[in-house]
């Protein structure tokens, strides 16, 4: 097996490469940041088998308006993409960004504890608020 050409990395490059595949991934986002987290997000959204109809452009500009990229992550004040309809896809219009906190909480609910003391949750899906003209509230 060969190493990788990255400097300071020890990992084996792929099969037929000369890279790794952290260290081409690490490249290849770094060429293009905005294409790199587009295509993820696209992959992501086929193995959750969500609708994604954006385009490139279309992503390009909510991140740039959103400031997306520069503030994405783990913690609980970093910045994730989020359906406002969750029973639509990754369309236009149906995108915000959420803090990470935010996001989780839409999901959780607080179920109590057990004889333990520790505490318990649920999975819970809100389904949005669909307003009609013939109803009254």
């Amino acid at each position: 097996m060969k190493k990788c050409q990255t400097e300071g990395c020890f990992n084996n490059a792929a099969k037929k490469r000369t890279y790794c595949n952290h260290c081409k991934n690490e490249r290849y986002k770094n060429n293009d940041i905005y294409r790199y987290y587009y295509i993820k997000l696209k992959h992501n959204a086929r193995r959750r088998g969500k609708e994604f109809t954006i385009s490139l452009d279309y992503f390009k500009k909510f991140c740039c308006e959103t400031e997306y990229i520069d503030k994405k992550g783990r913690t609980k004040v970093s910045l994730h993409i989020d359906r406002i309809n969750e029973n639509l896809g990754y369309i236009k219009g149906n995108l915000q960004v959420l803090e990470n906190s935010k996001n989780v909480k839409k999901y959780i609910k607080w179920c109590g504890r057990d004889e333990t003391g520790k505490d318990y949750f649920t999975t819970v899906i809100n389904k949005p608020v669909v307003h009609d003209s013939s109803t009254p509230f």
